[in-house]
């Protein structure tokens, strides 16, 4: 083993001793009041240490859209294990951006120190009792080889990593078959309320109010289902105002440090310029100019989520080869979700994609900065419709779904998707109420057809009338995560 510099031992050490104060101050997350607050993923990381301790796995790494509170996660954890009795000194917790920029610092380096301060043989622990936090690891250019010698060197040793989206995807290859990886989305319906205090959600109802919505034989089962499943006292009712709230600011928990509306939009708008200009450049090597054109093509984005090449081009002058790039950098980064035409093999030639915000309450920011008026149906409706992409995504990676596209002809459905049987189903969306004739436009081949409005629960014929929450609650058991 190489000799760590002393410069990062003392940084090391530092952090060893600070981390019992500095976890505590992180894990509270909203830094204003003194209530630790979990997202569901905390139980999924747990489990992961558990198993650990059992001789399982020993490296989980966490991406995720920023401001998702991965950093919080991290912290959480740390203070969890302290709780049950495991040593401060033998639990490392390192920032690498704070680490770059204090002593110059790698993941490798940040190992050797940690080799150096706990003296055991990582090889053939009689316990395994060591952890190894790394926050933010994608501020090492070579993190994904440094962390597959590490596994490597030291299988007794417990590494959680944190970063964003991108590493979900760049750590593909040989770091999926030695790691575990988790995905952190934004906030479903069902987190912001209990993060809000409003209240705990069923675990069981939203994973029955998936079941009956994509996976019933017909109109009348899945009418009947959701009628047994969403029976009063079930929690399944969401205030409008809550409702809007949620949409225009709690996407992510950064709502939970802030009470002004006003600043909190800023946060928003900060975690995405810092998307364009210190992240993106990263994956997708973009100079400073071409950033800060990607930036203006966002804004366009927000404005219409059907924008085609040529307009981006000419409005932003950035060239074919730059914005497809830039697409599948937002993609990567969590910022967007890519909506097909059509699907899959079904894509009609021509038609082009439809974006989505991950986080709606990003979009309502981008929106109030370019001076739209954002208390309006009009654009309650868009938000809306970022939800419900963002969750049938999230069912979709989990399997729960196979796939969901737009169909592509003039005044056709906003959504179909296919559920697990390969049947299906349309969705058509809307802020106010809605009648049935839209909701089979482009959607003949459905086995029945999904209304989601200002409604209260019905059916006419092959169409169910849902209330717009039903399907942001629906499949809260599905963990958008792979191993």
């Amino acid at each position: 083993m190489n000799e760590p510099r002393e410069d990062v031992l003392n940084f090391v050490r530092s952090k060893i001793v600070q981390g019992p104060v500095a976890m505590k101050r992180m894990a509270l997350g909203s830094g204003r009041e003194e209530e630790v607050r979990l997202r569901h993923a905390f139980k999924e990381v747990m489990r992961s240490v558990e198993g650990y301790m059992k001789g399982g796995e020993h490296m989980l790494l966490i991406s995720g859209i920023r401001g998702a509170g991965k950093s919080t996660l991290m912290a959480q954890t740390y203070q969890e294990l302290l709780s049950r009795g495991f040593a401060a000194n033998r639990m490392v917790c390192v920032s690498m951006d704070e680490a770059k920029l204090a002593v110059g610092a790698s993941v490798e380096e940040i190992f050797q120190a940690v080799q150096v301060m706990i003296p055991e043989d990582f090889l053939s622990m009689k316990k395994r009792d060591v952890f190894l936090f790394l926050d933010e690891v994608q501020y090492d250019d070579d993190w994904s080889l440094a962390l597959k010698v590490i596994y490597d060197k030291a299988p007794d040793l417990f590494l959680l990593c944190t970063g964003s989206s991108a590493l979900h995807l760049q750590g593909q290859g040989d770091l999926a078959r030695r790691g575990r990886f988790l995905e952190l989305p934004p906030l479903g319906l069902s987190e912001y309320l209990e993060l809000s205090n409003l209240g705990a959600y069923d675990a069981k109802t939203a994973e029955d109010l998936a079941d009956a919505l994509f996976n019933s034989d017909d109109a009348s089962e899945c009418y009947e289902r959701l009628m047994k499943v969403a029976s009063p006292g079930s929690g399944s009712d969401v205030n409008p105002g809550v409702l809007v709230k949620y949409l225009t600011q709690g996407s992510l928990p950064i709502f939970l440090q802030e009470d002004d509306p006003q600043e909190l939009k800023n946060k928003y708008i900060q975690l995405l310029e810092k998307v364009v200009f210190m992240d993106m450049p990263g994956i997708c090597s973009f100079d400073r100019e071409t950033s800060v054109k990607i930036s203006q093509m966002t804004y366009l984005l927000a404005d219409s989520d059907r924008i085609s090449y040529e307009k981006i081009g000419k409005t932003v002058e950035l060239s074919k080869g730059t914005i497809t790039p830039a697409f599948r950098g937002l993609e990567r980064a969590g910022i967007i979700v890519t909506l097909r035409g059509r699907g899959g093999e079904h894509a009609r030639v021509g038609s082009a994609p439809r974006y989505k915000f991950n986080a709606p309450a990003m979009h309502a920011a981008m929106l109030g900065r370019m001076g739209r008026e954002i208390e309006s149906p009009a654009v309650y409706g868009a938000l809306f419709e970022d939800a419900v992409v963002g969750r049938m995504n999230l069912l979709a990676k989990s399997g729960f779904l196979r796939d969901l596209w737009y169909e592509s002809h003039e005044g056709s459905v906003d959504l179909v998707v296919r559920s697990k049987d390969g049947e299906r189903i349309s969705i058509e969306l809307g802020w106010g109420r809605k009648d049935s004739r839209q909701s089979r436009v482009g959607g003949d081949s459905c086995k029945y057809h999904l209304v989601a409005s200002s409604t209260h629960l019905q059916r006419k014929d092959d169409v169910v009338f849902v209330p717009r929450e039903y399907i942001l609650f629906a499949g809260l058991g599905a963990k958008p995560e792979r191993t």
